[in-house]
């Protein structure tokens, strides 16, 4: 399954760090912070040799870090792919 991702809104937030942060600089940051969480190939593939990540393996890090980062995400399941879309949101 190829797993792709999109940003579809381009909303500005509050000020975080004292900057208004965009969705794109929202996901950048999610990025680099997902680059720390030592991500762990659960999949295997016998036959050929190889291991793979799995949605387990990645969603929860990418919850939490949307959580931190005001981003809603959803995903849409293909019939050999995924695509995941992200929104900026702001909390009253």
């Amino acid at each position: 399954m190829q797993i792709t991702a999109s940003c579809v809104h381009d909303i500005q937030d509050k000020n975080i760090g004292g900057k208004p942060m965009n969705i794109h600089e929202k996901v950048q940051k999610i990025k680099l912070e997902l680059l720390g969480c030592n991500l762990k190939k659960s999949g295997s593939n016998k036959f050929s040799g190889f291991k793979y990540y799995e949605l387990g393996d990645f969603m929860p890090h990418i919850i939490r870090l949307c959580e931190k980062h005001k981003v809603c995400t959803q995903i849409t399941f293909h019939n050999d792919m995924a695509t995941l879309d992200g929104n900026s949101f702001v909390s009253d």
